[in-house]
């Protein structure tokens, strides 16, 4: 089986928190054997480098793509937020990363 488009490959890879460098080289595979094979790779990859339950400021800015100072701006502006011991909950980046960011004016 062919595929057509990226839009099938794109959903597949984020079933495993691909990063969009990896979704965008799974567009290049063209049967299911292939990304299966890629796919399998991510899932190996994955389970031996597990994804942290919090980051640093530092990490979220580098996940992120954006600068440190970012990250306090949108700590600031409540956007993100720090647990108790400082750090910040993988899954407010998860859903800064799926979601566009509101516009930093502080």
């Amino acid at each position: 089986m062919v595929i057509t488009g990226p839009g099938p490959i794109r959903f597949l890879a984020t079933q495993w928190h691909a990063s969009p460098a990896i979704s965008i080289a799974l567009t290049r595979f063209r049967t299911m054997a292939e990304i299966d094979i890629a796919l399998r790779a991510i899932q190996l990859y994955s389970d031996m480098h597990p994804r942290p339950t919090h980051l640093t400021q530092v990490q979220a800015a580098e996940m992120l793509g954006v600068h440190r100072n970012t990250i306090s701006k949108l700590l600031r502006a409540g956007v993100l937020r720090l647990n108790q011991c400082g750090l910040i909950p993988i899954e407010l980046i998860d859903l800064a990363r799926s979601t566009k960011l509101p516009p930093l004016d502080c």
